[in-house]
């Protein structure tokens, strides 16, 4: 089976995150402990292998950042982002922040969403945390020069127009 490619999403600081897979996909695959903010292997149908070595195993592993990820159809998801769609049935609309610091602490109390300079400021790491603070201010007042351009623009045409009709 060919490996699906989720569509991604970047924010303006730089990080880049996929869209995650429907609620009932997570579910299918998986029993969820939001308390804990664990996920448990579901029994496959017909497949004693997998029901007698994996089903209702932990899942996720770390690659080394810390984080713990998920697979779903082969395609690995952070476990945190995942229990945040569970249980409020959305993608977040920031980043996911780890109130503690403590990146494998996936307990949905210990989750929040907000946006990447929010969760920079909270970060434990101050190098990176200050450049995710630094670049999200870039962009920030990048988007600020853009909308005040655009507001000179119609104000220098309504001037015009104004003058024009006087």
């Amino acid at each position: 089976m060919a490996k699906k490619i989720p569509e991604k999403r970047r924010f303006a600081c730089g990080i880049i995150v996929n869209q995650l897979p429907p609620v009932g996909a997570i579910l299918s695959k998986f029993d969820v402990d939001l308390e804990k903010g664990e996920f448990y292997y579901k029994p496959v149908p017909g497949n004693d292998d997998w029901n007698k070595n994996w089903a209702g195993g932990l899942a996720g592993y770390g690659y080394g950042t810390g984080y713990v990820s998920v697979k779903i159809d082969q395609i690995p998801y952070r476990a945190h982002r995942l229990i945040w769609k569970v249980a409020h049935g959305h993608d977040p609309r920031g980043v996911i922040d780890h109130i503690n610091g403590v990146r494998d602490d996936n307990r949905l109390e210990n989750l929040r969403d907000v946006m990447p300079v929010e969760n920079a400021r909270n970060a434990v790491d101050g190098r990176w945390s200050r450049e995710l603070a630094r670049r999200a201010d870039v962009a920030k007042r990048d988007r600020q020069a853009r909308i005040e351009a655009r507001e000179r623009e119609l104000l220098a045409r309504l001037k015009a127009k104004y003058e024009a009709a006087a």
